[in-house]
C-alpha cells in the first residue's frame, strides 16, 4: 500500500490545519472529498489523516479499466476514417462500423498493463468489461450518425486541471487548491463546450443530483483555471453550455443544459467543507447505516470505547 500523502508538491493538503497555512499550504478539494463531505465529514477526516488498508473491490478495478480503454479509444481514434464511417452509421452498417471502433481500443494485455500497481495481479473481469464496452461503442456508434465528424473526437480527453484560488469563508480569506480530471469535453453543437463524464456503477434516480453537482464542479474548474492552462488544455475558445454522463452498465446516458441551481448547491457544499477545515470541526454522520461500511469505524469518535 502506498503512503499517506499529507501535502502534496504543491503544497496543498486534505488534512489541512489552520497551522499548515502559516507555512503557506493550502487546502486541496476534489471531487471526491467534497462527495465524502456530504456522506461523512468525520471519515473524510480519517481517510485523509490514517492509513487504513482498504480492500481492492471488484468494481473499482472494472471502472479503472473501462476507463482506462476509453481514454485510449478516443486517443488511437484515426480522424480521417470519420466521414465513412459515419456514412456507414447512417447507413446502418453497424457491424462494419463496430468492428473499426474496436480496433482503436488496447488489448486485454494492455489494458492490465495500464492498471495502477495495487490493482495489477487483479483478474481481469471479461463478462463485466466487455458490457460496458460494448454499450459505449454502441453510443458511439449513434453518436457518430447524427455529429459532424469533425465534432465527434473529444477536445480535452482525461483533462486534469488544478486551479489556485481564494474563497472567503465567514470574515476569513482562504487559499484553495481545487484538483479534478474531466473524463471527456465536447463540442456542442451550438458553439459551446459540453463535459461528458463516464461511470461504470449501478445507476438509481437519487443520484441524479449528485450527478449534477459533480458536472457543476468540473465546469467550476475550467472556469477558474489560468489562460494559459485552458490552451493547453484546448479549452480556451469557448463556454460550458451542456454537461452529460454515460453510466454504461446501467445502459443510461443522460445529456441537458448545464443547471444554475445545481452550481449553486456545488457552491454551498463547498463552502461548507472549507468551514470544517477552518474550524476544524468534522462532524460525525448520525446514519448509522452508512457506518456498517465505513473502514474508519475503529478510529471514530462515535465509536470510541474509553478503556
Amino acid at each position: 500500500m502506498m503512503g499517506l500523502t499529507l501535502v502534496y508538491d504543491d503544497q496543498s493538503s486534505y488534512a489541512w490545519t489552520p497551522e499548515m497555512g502559516e507555512e503557506d499550504i493550502v487546502i486541496r478539494v476534489s471531487k471526491s472529498t467534497l462527495t465524502a463531505s456530504k456522506w461523512c465529514p468525520q471519515q473524510l477526516w480519517l481517510s485523509k489523516t490514517h492509513e487504513v488498508p482498504q480492500l481492492q473491490h471488484d468494481y473499482l478495478v472494472i471502472g479503472d479499466d473501462v476507463h482506462q480503454s476509453m481514454e485510449a479509444f478516443y486517443h488511437n481514434a484515426d480522424a480521417e476514417s470519420l466521414s465513412m464511417l459515419k456514412d456507414a452509421a447512417s447507413e446502418g452498417k453497424d457491424r462494419l462500423v463496430m468492428e473499426q471502433l474496436r480496433s482503436w481500443l488496447p488489448s486485454r494485455e494492455e489494458v492490465i498493463g495500464m492498471r495502477r500497481d495495487s490493482s495489477k495481479d487483479e483478474p481481469f473481469y471479461e463478462a463485466e468489461y466487455d458490457h460496458n464496452i460494448t454499450w459505449l461503442l454502441r453510443n458511439e456508434i449513434l453518436r457518430l450518425a447524427h455529429t459532424d465528424p469533425e465534432d465527434f473526437l473529444p477536445v480535452a480527453n482525461e483533462v486534469k486541471l488544478s486551479p489556485l484560488t481564494t474563497f472567503r469563508v465567514d470574515d476569513k480569506e482562504v487559499k484553495v487548491r481545487l484538483v479534478g480530471i474531466i473524463d471527456r469535453v465536447f463540442r456542442e453543437g451550438q458553439g459551446g463546450l459540453a463535459l461528458m463524464e463516464l461511470k461504470t456503477g449501478k445507476w438509481h434516480p437519487r443520484k441524479m443530483s449528485a450527478m449534477r453537482m459533480e458536472m457543476a464542479y468540473y465546469k467550476m474548474l475550467i472556469e477558474l483555471s489560468t489562460e494559459e492552462e485552458l490552451i493547453e488544455a484546448g479549452l480556451n475558445d469557448s463556454i460550458v453550455t451542456h454537461w452529460g454522463w454515460r453510466y454504461s452498465a446501467a445502459d443510461r446516458l443522460d445529456y441537458e443544459p448545464i443547471k444554475k441551481v445545481s452550481e449553486r448547491a456545488m457552491e454551498t457544499a463547498l463552502n461548507k467543507l472549507l468551514r470544517m477545515y477552518v474550524e476544524q470541526e468534522f462532524p460525525m454522520t448520525k446514519d448509522d447505516f452508512k457506518c456498517s461500511y465505513c473502514d474508519y469505524m475503529d478510529l471514530c469518535p462515535k465509536y470510541k470505547v474509553e478503556s
